[in-house]
């Protein structure tokens, strides 16, 4: 929770800075403030996101901890860059783990009701 009251002050922060230096009727002054707050934030998240899948790999850790930074890095790439594929990838990415999910707990219910080995 704290990271994200951070990340949010950060948010209000970049975006105030911005919109200080433009004229206060402008509506391109607001479009480029937010325009600037959302790549500062989405470069953040993607490059510590990376870094963290980085040292993750290095540290010889497995696939599964390594892809709990992917859907991370996904986001800040597309607050970066708002393109189909971005999305398209990144709602993929969340399918799967959905799917992946309710395939654990349907194994989990099945073991529960097989009979103990004898």
């Amino acid at each position: 929770m704290r990271a994200v009251l951070v990340f949010a002050v950060l948010a209000v922060l970049v975006f105030g800075i911005v919109r200080s230096n433009s004229d206060p009727g402008s509506v391109l002054g607001n479009e480029t403030a937010l325009n600037w707050t959302l790549r500062a934030l989405g470069s953040l998240l993607a490059v510590t996101s990376a870094f963290a899948i980085l040292v993750r790999g290095l540290a010889s850790e497995s696939l599964e901890r390594q892809f709990g930074f992917v859907l991370p890095l996904l986001a800040g790439m597309l607050l970066v860059n708002n393109h189909w594929s971005l999305a398209l990838s990144l709602g993929a990415v969340g399918v799967a783990l959905i799917v992946k999910e309710i395939a654990a707990r349907r194994q989990e219910g099945q073991a529960a009701d097989a009979p103990p080995p004898q």
